[in-house]
C-alpha cells in the first residue's frame, strides 16, 4: 500500500515508472485460482439471483492493458487472460454463458439467460483519463460506448422464473 500512497512525480524518470508498474502489478497481476473465496461469493451472489427470478447479466470492466503490458511486460496480459479465463470457466459451472460485444447489437432480440461480458481488451489508453494509470476512470466517448454495452447486455438477459 506504500508504493500507491507514494507520490513519486513523472520528472523522477525511472522511480516514476517503477511505481507505475508496482501499482499494475498490485492490481492485476496475481494469480486468480478456482477456488478463491471471492469467487466462491460470485457463484453464491449468481445462485441467488436466478433462485429469486433475477437476470444475471456480468461484466469484465475495461482496463488500461496497454499501459499495463507497456508498463510490467508480457506477465500483465498473461496473468489477465488467465484470471479472466478462470472466471468464466467458474461462471460456466452455474449456467452462465460467455457472449462477446458483437451479439449484443441494438436490433438483436435474442435472450441469452445469465451471460458473461468480456470488456476487459475494449478501451485504449486514450480512452483513460491518464493514459499511464491502472485504475483510472473512462473519458466521455469510452463511458458511453461501456454504457450502451451494458444496456444492451441488460436487455439481453432473460429472466427465468421457476415454476412449480
Amino acid at each position: 500500500m506504500e508504493i500507491i500512497a507514494a507520490r513519486v512525480s513523472k520528472e523522477s524518470g525511472s522511480a516514476w515508472k517503477n511505481r507505475i508498474r508496482d501499482i499494475f502489478t498490485f492490481h492485476y497481476v496475481h494469480n486468480l485460482y478456482p477456488a478463491h473465496r471471492k469467487l466462491r461469493y460470485l457463484g453464491s451472489a449468481v445462485k441467488n439471483l436466478q433462485r429469486s427470478g433475477i437476470g444475471v447479466g456480468l461484466y469484465i470492466t475495461p482496463i488500461n492493458h496497454r499501459a499495463g503490458k507497456k508498463y510490467v511486460g508480457g506477465a500483465f496480459e498473461r496473468n489477465v487472460s488467465s484470471n479472466i479465463a478462470i472466471i468464466e470457466k467458474y461462471l460456466r459451472n452455474f449456467g452462465v454463458k460467455v457472449i462477446k460485444g458483437s451479439e449484443l447489437t441494438p436490433g438483436n432480440r435474442k435472450a441469452f439467460g445469465p451471460s458473461i461480458l468480456n470488456l476487459a481488451y475494449d478501451c485504449d489508453e486514450s480512452d483513460f483519463f491518464t493514459p499511464h494509470n491502472a485504475t483510472e476512470h473512462l473519458r466521455y466517448t469510452a463511458r458511453k460506448n461501456l454504457a450502451i454495452k451494458i444496456a444492451s447486455l441488460s436487455k439481453a438477459v432473460e429472466v427465468v422464473f421457476d415454476r412449480p
